[in-house]
């Protein structure tokens, strides 16, 4: 691994070289409204963006519960994002994409655009006179659009890799792109647990954070897994996790980061689970459904961001037996994230 990294480092400093070059052709806009906040990366994969995205739109709402909330997705995966559309809490995710469908029936109040452009997303569905807060999902190197705000999720186990961007690592930026950032929120997070996977690591890197970028606010969240939900007779039953305690269970999903899915639910079960991974944004197909709905396990298992992308039709071919787990995010630091998001407000929405 070592040897591959020192080979492809050529490559990544030209990756970097071309990347400042993309970021200083672009011109930006600026949208009729007073606050836009970015949720965004430094690294490629998964860091729970979804699930932090929806939380980070609740909180919102319960600081500013008379303003309008829109959502800027690039919509990865739906035939949307390269046509624009508003997402409804029914529709699909062939065509809104996995992850706006799953925030839009999370949060069915505020309003979910998704398109590769979103600038015109924004100009043709938004009724500008409501000068809404915006959310851009996966925008931190999404430099058409400028913000206010700007949030970068790290996750507690993978964290930074070697360190390197592409393609000898796995981050779009290095660590000193967080000079443009306003906070980094570790994802995944398990306080006080020494045995984390890399926990000298997130040590390490956290204080080197607040090291160099003194004025970053920083932040833990965790992810916290409710009982699982089952398919059967056209609609969700929830069961006790003792049910599936030593059983036969499959379970797949389609991440850019599995591991910790397939870890959480090896612990809840407390039994060997035969697993399948797809890619990220993966659309099932009919062909996967057979496969899946045949094999000979009591539960098949996967996660939120799967199950939108079923058909109801395809759910029933198992018979009972499909069922997901919700996820709900949650920072640690409750009371000092609520004041951080009421001093954006007094800083950008006045009196609110």
């Amino acid at each position: 691994m070592v040897v591959l990294q020192f080979l492809l480092y050529p490559l990544s400093l030209i990756y970097q070289f071309l990347f400042f070059l993309n970021k200083r052709s672009i011109k930006s806009f600026s949208l009729e409204t007073d606050l836009v906040l970015s949720v965004g990366n430094l690294s490629v994969g998964g860091t729970g963006k979804t699930p932090f995205t929806i939380y980070l739109i609740q909180s919102l709402k319960s600081v500013f519960p008379n303003h309008n909330f829109t959502v800027l997705s690039r919509g990865y995966g739906g035939s949307w994002s390269r046509t624009n559309g508003e997402v409804q809490v029914d529709s699909i995710a062939s065509q809104a994409g996995d992850e706006p469908a799953l925030i839009k029936q999370n949060i069915p109040y505020a309003q979910v655009l998704v398109g590769s452009n979103r600038l015109a997303s924004y100009k043709k569905y938004v009724n500008q006179e409501s000068r809404p807060i915006v959310v851009l999902d996966d925008g931190f190197q999404h430099f058409r659009i400028q913000r206010n705000i700007d949030i970068v999720l790290i996750d507690s186990t993978r964290l930074l890799g070697s360190g390197l961007t592409l393609p000898a690592g796995y981050l779009r930026e290095t660590l000193s792109a967080l000079n443009r950032a306003h906070a980094v929120v570790f994802t995944r997070y398990r306080e006080g647990e020494e045995n984390h996977i890399n926990w000298e690591k997130l040590v390490r890197i956290r204080s080197s954070i607040m090291d160099n970028f003194p004025d970053l606010e920083i932040f833990h969240a965790s992810e916290d897994r409710g009982l699982p939900l089952f398919w059967k007779d056209g609609k969700w039953k929830e069961r006790d996790w003792n049910d599936l305690s030593n059983k036969s269970i499959f379970a797949f999903c389609g991440l850019g980061n599995p591991k910790p899915f397939f870890r959480s639910l090896e612990k809840e079960v407390r039994t060997k689970i035969h697993k399948k991974s797809y890619p990220d944004h993966y659309s099932f197909k009919k062909r996967d459904i057979r496969f899946l709905s045949s094999k000979a396990a009591e539960f098949i298992l996967c996660t939120e961001k799967d199950i939108v992308k079923i058909s109801n039709e395809d759910k029933n071919r198992f018979e009972g037996r499909l069922g997901y787990i919700p996820i709900n995010t949650k920072v640690w630091e409750e009371t000092k994230w609520i004041n951080f998001l009421k001093n954006v407000g007094e800083k950008f929405l006045g009196k609110h």
